[in-house]
């Protein structure tokens, strides 16, 4: 009897699907119980689209870990803690990049697997950046930016995350476990270093995410510096998109310093609960976060979550020196907010940021206060959620 394909979605660009739909054609080959056909889904969607809608329609999906408070309060997906033996959750942890697999744990749980490792680093144009370290700190930033060009981008919610990886590079402790309460001196601080980098933007950058800035830097004519941007390790690779200038990545202004660190990103794969085959799933899952396939999936284009892919010198040489070039950063990233209902707060702040981006300026210390305001609101320490 032939079993049908498990159904699993992802975000759709080549970061998310290449690696991963090369290596389950080759684990469809070895084990053909263990197919999976992956739909895609646009990353707007995937940083804003309900998981417990998605996952109902799905055995396995692929989601961003800011996710995991709502999936631990949503039984959206399986917690994978019980079944630590057949995942080889041991190895995976002592394999695990950074935060990789830490930001996947809450309240007790496991609700997804490390398959995509990223945080917010550097971006530049070799062509245009030359012959000198990428800037050190803020100010080193704004003075590249004059001679070279700078960009950020600014849409919801990346406005958002750029302000907490400017108070993380400040030295901010959060750590995911709660609402945003970063020190109201490094917040108001961080909003006018914002500001200042904003200055050199074109209003366009109001609409990008990650990949709109990056596609913005990487063509003709185009500014040369980002100094704060989740990284893509396409836009790097030998066999980039035609029409776009291979780009450097490396650390953001400030890493150097002890206890910095932008947010990471990256994306887990979850096991629906609603799955009506939870074996197979959870077998394609072990098979797709294994060191082997981690190591395939980066020299196909992926971007890993596993320490021994990132170091690995076949991945490193397809990557264009990518993986190298933000180990650090990758290392020293910190967890964002991950309460249930943590999305809505990252939408808010990002538009509230933006806004406050926009001359005439209010206060940035009253903006700061705005923003300890929304995480106050959101935060659901008076009903139990989280």
């Amino acid at each position: 009897m032939t079993r049908v394909p498990l159904r699993g979605l992802t975000w759709d660009h080549p970061r998310a699907w290449q690696g991963l739909e090369a290596e389950s054609v080759r684990l469809a080959g070895e084990a053909p119980e263990l197919a999976v056909d992956w739909g895609r889904h646009s990353l707007r969607r995937f940083e804003e689209a309900a998981l417990a809608e998605i996952a109902a329609a799905h055995d396995l999906v692929i989601f961003d870990h800011p996710f995991v408070g709502d999936a631990a309060a949503s039984g959206a997906v399986l917690d994978l803690v019980p079944h630590a033996a057949e995942l080889g959750l041991a190895e995976l942890e002592a394999d695990a990049l950074g935060l990789s697999l830490a930001s996947y744990r809450y309240r007790g749980g496991l609700w997804a697997l490390p398959i995509d490792g990223a945080c917010q680093t550097a971006a530049y144009r070799p062509d245009l950046v030359a012959g000198a370290p990428l800037p050190s700190n803020f100010e080193e930033a704004v003075a590249l930016g004059r001679r070279s060009g700078l960009i950020l981008a600014l849409a919801v919610p990346h406005a958002f995350m750029n302000h907490l990886s400017i108070c993380g590079l400040l030295g901010a402790a959060f750590d995911g476990e709660g609402p945003l309460l970063v020190d109201a001196d490094q917040s108001a601080e961080a909003i006018e270093i914002q500001r200042r980098l904003v200055a050199f933007c074109p209003e366009a950058a109001r609409g990008w995410s990650s990949i709109g800035a990056l596609d913005a830097l990487a063509r003709s004519g185009g500014p040369g510096y980002c100094p704060l941007v989740f990284a893509f390790v396409t836009y790097a690779r030998p066999d980039r998109p035609g029409g776009f200038a291979r780009l450097g990545f490396g650390d953001p202004p400030g890493l150097a310093a002890p206890g910095a660190g932008t947010v990471i990103g990256g994306a887990g794969l979850g096991v629906s609960a609603r799955t009506a085959a939870p074996g197979r799933a959870l077998a394609a899952a072990a098979r797709l976060v294994s060191a082997a396939a981690q190591r395939r999936m980066a020299i196909a284009g992926g971007q890993p979550g596993r320490a021994s892919a990132w170091d690995d010198a076949d991945a490193e040489a397809a990557s264009g020196g990518f993986l190298s070039a933000t180990r650090t950063a990758m290392a020293k990233a910190k967890l964002r907010p991950r309460f249930a209902g943590y999305i809505g707060l990252q939408n808010a702040a990002g538009a509230l940021l933006l806004e406050a981006m926009t001359p005439p300026f209010a206060p940035a210390r009253r903006v700061a206060a705005a923003l300890q305001d929304l995480a106050a609101r959101y935060w659901p320490r008076s009903t139990g959620r989280g």
